[in-house]
């Protein structure tokens, strides 16, 4: 790596075997060392039919997570407390949907093909072809290909009133069915004990928010 200074954030994948040998934030603490990138993310490994991932909620980590968050350290890793942070304090979140594929995103591929989100190429879900067809009518596929494609949204009565309901993100590619109980009840509890922080620390928003401007759209 000849320049890391033009890199703004690295991405490591967490598997079943990598959880045997070394935590999350011991991967992020070499990852820097190495290779001296402020903001770096350690995802789970995801399978197609092995999504609904479940954790267990420890109320010490997220309290340990929270005080990283709010110490000035050498370099940002993120986390689910972090991320509760950032969409609580944001101004763009999406309270209807769980999945930004076909909203937000999309992905053509070599042949023209236009996709919700790369994760769904080659599948069933082609919008249409922007070689093939006439610029207005891939324009009308793709706006009102929105509707079709999120049909479950969070306009329910669970998630109308749910506490989550602003951080709950799900990716319609591994996880079909946003509504599970186990996963919902988790992300209930994990975003109370962030807000029961947030309060605790009620003279330290500023900080909060200042760190969250630095970091924010860098993973």
């Amino acid at each position: 790596m000849t320049n890391p200074d033009k890199i703004l954030s690295i991405q490591a994948t967490y598997s079943p075997s990598t959880n045997k040998l070394y935590s999350k934030k011991e991967i992020a603490k070499q990852i820097y060392r190495d290779f001296g990138i402020p903001n770096i993310a350690v995802n789970d490994v995801w399978e197609v039919g092995t999504s609904n991932y479940v954790y267990n909620i420890v109320r010490e980590e997220i309290e340990e997570d929270f005080e990283e968050f709010l110490n000035e350290q050498s370099y940002f890793m993120r986390t689910n407390t972090s991320d509760i942070l950032s969409y609580f304090f944001s101004k763009e979140i999406d309270w209807f949907h769980f999945c930004e594929a076909g909203l937000e995103l999309l992905s053509i591929d070599p042949n023209g093909n236009i996709w919700p989100c790369h994760l769904f190429v080659n599948t069933s879900e082609k919008i249409t072809n922007i070689v093939n067809e006439d610029i207005n009518y891939v324009w009308k596929k793709i706006m009102s290909y929105p509707e079709i494609f999120h049909s479950k949204t969070k306009v329910r009565k669970e998630c109308e009133l749910c506490i989550a309901r602003f951080r709950c993100v799900l990716c319609k590619r591994t996880n079909e069915n946003p509504y599970q109980e186990i996963s919902c009840k988790n992300k209930r509890e994990e975003t109370k004990i962030v807000f029961d922080l947030i309060a605790k620390h009620h003279d330290r928003i500023e900080d909060i928010v200042s760190k969250l401007d630095r970091i924010h759209n860098i993973i």
